[in-house]
């Protein structure tokens, strides 16, 4: 695709295109707008251009794209799906909120939520939404998946860093007027630190928060992370999420030409993939929001990746068979920055750089607020 046109060639040896039906959508913030059906003659191996044949929205929330299919009869052959240059608005939070603080914690409360962020921790231990809780267990920021088949060689050098045994220090914490400024670091048991950090956390009376946190990886680090982002657990009622990314099926930053961007709705019982051994699954590429049971949003400027999971990361890497799985009756969530490709290496090369998580510095900006309607 160039500007508003798309180039199509047929590489076909000896197939024309016009015996094969092009359907053409547009789509915004994950609605089908408008649908265009075309016969496109194009003899094999040469190429032509198509003018987009819709009015195109002014703007748009999440995303405006323009789905093309191929089908031969009804059956869908080919598939590509086109982001297009349409400004994404932006929402403004509210007034600042004015937090108290307490020896061990800093509280956020308002008419319908109250958060309860902990000193020791440097993350939220408590997040009450309408009168429910929302955590079982606290936030925390975490590098670690449970490695697949593909990442039989890497997940020795990871465990030799301890990734799996991860705990968080904390420095320093600030609190002036509605920020929480943190300055933390994450290493493994028995280990020098492998990542440092300064966060900044803004409280507004709406009950939105954004978080912005600044990640430093020292040079004594050779090998790429697993992945970097916040990890917590919810109640089994919060199985239920709808997201806006790439799906229905998993999906990572090596594999999603076959999830394209829109609204999807999901549990995390229908996130289970059934690989012969257990392992990392139910991943959510390109991520612009995720809602949790309706209770509980995520949204960024810049695309995350998320999972909503039955089966705890120590559960999934534990685990040798299926049977070695088990519910402990609650959701488990992942909110990331970036996690690092599947690729192929279980017999094929090594994960290609373009694909690992091995930046030196980096920022994610992520923005959390109550789903009060």
């Amino acid at each position: 695709m160039e500007g508003k046109t798309l180039v199509i060639t047929n590489e076909y040896d000896f197939t024309d295109l016009s015996e094969r039906k092009i359907v053409l959508s547009l789509t915004c913030d994950g609605k089908t707008i408008d649908t265009k059906t075309l016969q496109i003659c194009l003899a094999p191996h040469k190429t032509t251009t198509l003018e987009i044949p819709f009015d195109l929205p002014k703007s748009c929330k999440l995303g405006c794209y323009v789905n093309l299919s191929m089908l031969d009869g009804e059956n869908e052959i080919a598939f590509r799906q086109f982001e297009l240059p349409i400004k994404r608005n932006e929402v403004v939070p509210c007034a600042p909120l004015a937090l108290t603080e307490s020896n061990t914690h800093i509280l956020a409360e308002g008419e319908h939520f109250r958060y309860s962020f902990s000193k020791l921790y440097g993350n939220f231990d408590s997040i009450i939404v309408a009168g429910q809780e929302q955590l079982v267990k606290r936030m925390q920021w975490t590098v670690w998946r449970a490695p697949t088949d593909n990442d039989a060689l890497c997940k020795q050098r990871w465990m030799l860093q301890r990734y799996h045994l991860t705990s968080g220090k904390i420095y320093d914490i600030a609190v002036c007027g509605n920020q929480i400024t943190v300055k933390g670091s994450l290493s493994g048991l028995s280990r020098m630190p492998f990542l440092h950090y300064t966060e900044a956390l803004c409280f507004y009376e709406d009950g939105t928060v954004d978080r912005k946190i600044d990640v430093k990886i020292p040079e004594y680090i050779h090998d790429f992370l697993p992945r970097f982002g916040l990890e917590f657990a919810m109640p089994q009622e919060n199985a239920a999420f709808r997201y806006f990314g790439c799906g229905p099926m998993e999906s990572y930053c090596d594999l999603h030409a076959h999830a394209p961007m829109s609204y999807y709705e999901s549990c995390a019982e229908l996130e289970y993939v059934h690989y012969v051994r257990p392992q990392e699954h139910g991943n959510h590429y390109g991520v612009r929001e995720l809602s949790l049971a309706d209770k509980l949003q995520f949204t960024s400027g810049q695309d995350f990746e998320c999972k909503v999971c039955a089966y705890s990361t120590q559960n999934l890497t534990a685990a040798e068979h299926t049977d070695e799985l088990h519910t402990d009756g609650n959701t488990y969530v992942r909110v990331d920055y970036k996690v690092s490709g599947i690729g192929s290496n279980s017999c094929g090369p090594d994960l290609k750089e373009k694909y690992r998580l091995d930046e030196k510095a980096f920022t994610f900006s992520i923005r959390m607020n109550p789903i009060l309607e």
